[in-house]
């Protein structure tokens, strides 16, 4: 199952559509993915307990065909993690 941030609000995207959260779960899941990160397996257990009714226009090839639609997955993140390699040298360190 793969989260994604469509006009700022959480879906499900698969292979063949995405689902709204919200709308789907009719509120039970909110449409902020940040809050969603925190009920991963309460909305698993959700998704495969209901298997909502998916959007073809937002399967994960479609959304890949126009990368301008996705926004961050997760706006406000707590922490960041990073690993900066300025040249090939530096590489072989880590």
């Amino acid at each position: 199952m793969k989260i994604a941030n469509i006009k700022g609000r959480a879906h499900i995207v698969t292979p063949t559509g995405g689902i709204d959260i919200e709308a789907a779960s009719e509120g039970k899941f909110s449409a902020d993915s940040q809050r969603i990160i925190a009920q991963l397996d309460s909305l698993k257990a959700w998704y495969e307990q209901s298997r909502p009714a998916e959007d073809p226009s937002l399967s994960t090839d479609k959304l890949q065909e126009n990368l301008t639609r996705l926004e961050a997955p997760v706006p406000h993140p707590n922490q960041v993690f990073a690993v900066g390699l300025n040249y090939k040298a530096h590489t072989a360190e880590v």
